[in-house]
């Protein structure tokens, strides 16, 4: 069985097809690989950015000094706690050392 000048042409137009769509594919598979990592790197620049923005900014040791001392304000003045009746321990009674 001999295959006609035609029907060689059809394979070779077949296979030089298939290279073209499998070239095409790869590039549309690393061009979306490469939209992939840059989406994913776009999306935690953003994070990060929102991150800075809300958490708050520490301006140095003033802000600080500041803060501890506002507290230590309110420990200053705070009343010691009373002590209740189901803190107290009684000594144990004559009964109860027999």
């Amino acid at each position: 069985m001999s295959i006609s000048v035609k029907g060689r042409l059809a394979i070779v137009a077949l296979i030089a097809l298939a290279c073209f769509a499998s070239s095409v594919l790869k590039l549309y598979l690393e061009l979306l690989c490469i939209s992939l990592l840059a989406s994913f790197a776009i999306v935690g620049v953003l994070a990060w950015v929102l991150d800075r923005l809300a958490s708050p900014r520490h301006r140095g040791p003033e802000r600080r000094r500041r803060h501890r001392r506002r507290y230590v304000g309110l420990v200053e003045q705070s009343q010691p706690l009373s002590v209740t009746r189901a803190d107290r321990v009684d000594p144990p009674s004559a009964a109860e050392r027999l």
